[in-house]
């Protein structure tokens, strides 16, 4: 599978976008040149790219389809007003339009096939200075076996406010590039994380928001915050498991809080602390936790790194990021 993004970060507001914008994975085959950064709405970060109003002819960002008959695509975009008709996607085959997605006048979102007929339309409209996300998937074929489909969200919520039925039967040839953006508008748009996924794994579903940064808590005392640690499936010191923590004993470090959660029926600590002292040193939270069913106990330790850093360690993996309540496990 290929996946390609572009945030824009890095780029200077009112500058032309070239084809290796600032921010992107991998360079663009066409970046039209009215296109500018924009520090004025983005979606995330400070930079996003911007199609000022009464740009003429097209004005996207395409990126080539390298692998598979299939593609996912996804992009931020917020609409200066409603009452002009602005194309969003444009999946391309050789000769036209695998499937379209674009935002009619009356601020709903279209999605239409190879012949340009309507194969869906949302059951809401999009309002003017706000961001929407617009994911869209299309399977090419030459012989009638083509799909689409598309999703709405409001920015990185992952629950759609309009999801379409998938769209088959469609004769649309083998996919061969997307574009991003509008065909000349007289408003402003501005436009962010576009993403790109192809070839058998692209499949739909929601993208996922990336996972932020686990940083220190920048406000002193306040050195380090982790809110929640799981200890689920860690290693016994005999070599067994404990697939479920009955009970979590602090044995050093400095006082803090902790309590046990039960997440999906499995034990997890969830803990906090506050470091007030100026240290050059770690300082290392040690646990002790026990099996409920046989009783086998393991030590598990937590380091925060100078200056509060969080550097966890954990038996039995790394923390992972869980999209769905924001918070790392």
């Amino acid at each position: 599978m290929s996946v390609r993004t572009c945030t824009f970060e890095g780029g200077t507001n009112g500058a032309s976008i070239p084809t290796s914008a600032a921010g992107a994975s991998s360079a663009f085959s066409v970046s039209s040149s009215g296109l500018v950064y924009s520090t004025e709405r983005p979606a995330h970060g400070t930079v996003g790219g911007k199609i000022p109003g009464g740009a003429t002819g097209t004005q996207n960002w395409v990126w080539t389809q390298d692998a598979g008959d299939s593609c996912f695509v996804r992009c931020y975009a917020n609409f200066d007003a409603n009452g002009t008709e602005i194309s969003i996607f444009q999946i391309r085959h050789a000769s036209g339009n695998a499937l379209r997605l674009f935002k009619t006048t009356a601020g709903t979102i279209r999605m239409s096939d190879p012949g340009s007929s309507n194969r869906a339309t949302s059951s809401m409209a999009v309002s003017p200075d706000t961001t929407y996300r617009f994911e869209a998937w299309c399977k090419g074929s030459a012989a009638g076996a083509g799909e689409g489909r598309f999703a709405v969200y409001l920015g990185d919520s992952t629950t759609p406010l309009y999801e379409s039925a998938l769209a088959t039967g469609l004769t649309n040839q083998a996919i061969t590039e997307v574009r991003y953006g509008s065909i000349g508008t007289a408003i402003d748009t501005w436009w962010d994380d576009l993403g790109y996924k192809s070839g058998a794994d692209a499949v739909y579903g929601p993208w996922v928001p990336a996972a932020p940064a686990l940083d220190p808590d920048p406000d002193p005392p306040v050195l380090g915050i982790v809110r929640r640690l799981d200890f689920t499936g860690s290693a016994a010191g005999a070599g067994g498991t404990l697939p479920v923590v009955a009970s979590v004993a602090q044995v050093s470090g400095p006082d803090i809080t902790a309590t046990l959660a039960a997440v999906s029926g499995t034990g997890s600590l969830v803990w906090s602390f506050v470091d007030d002292l100026e240290r050059a040193d770690d300082i290392v939270l040690t646990w002790q936790l026990e099996d409920a069913a046989s009783g086998a106990s393991d030590p598990a330790t937590v380091t925060i790194g100078p200056g509060g850093t969080p550097v966890v360690r954990r038996v039995g993996g790394p923390l992972v990021w869980d999209p769905g309540d924001e918070t790392w496990r």
